[in-house]
């Protein structure tokens, strides 16, 4: 395994409240047996994620409810459509608008930066 997931596995394995060890590390093997699946089921599961994530948006972000105005349901059938259909977020974005970004639903949010290599951190 290489390093940096190394770091990243640890981290999150590391807290144990609440069966959260258990539920990483069962999310890590449902990715890993991804690899050595047909690249249509791949694909499937992908689109399934990623229609569970843009419905949550939808609903609960500020920032994507407003772009997907008009939109019922977010399908896997439609859901790489929908995604194609949002706009580029840029860093004047996240900057002017930042808690437009911040689910309605979050229990805890907690503000970070980047590390400034561009010459100004930016904050999210």
């Amino acid at each position: 395994m290489n390093p940096w997931l190394s770091s990243v596995l640890s981290s999150h394995l590391i807290d144990r409240r609440q069966g959260h060890r258990r539920a990483v590390l069962q999310a890590w093997r449902q990715k890993q047996a991804l690899e050595f699946v047909r690249p249509e089921h791949r694909r499937a599961v992908q689109a399934d994620a990623l229609a569970r994530l843009l419905n949550h948006c939808r609903l609960h972000v500020p920032f994507y409810r407003e772009h997907m105005r008009g939109i019922r349901e977010i399908s896997p059938a439609n859901a790489w459509d929908v995604l194609l259909m949002l706009p580029v977020v840029t860093r004047a974005d996240m900057q002017q608008k930042l808690e437009s970004f911040v689910a309605e639903s979050a229990i805890i949010a907690a503000e970070d930066a980047t590390g400034g290599s561009t010459g100004t951190p930016m904050r999210f």
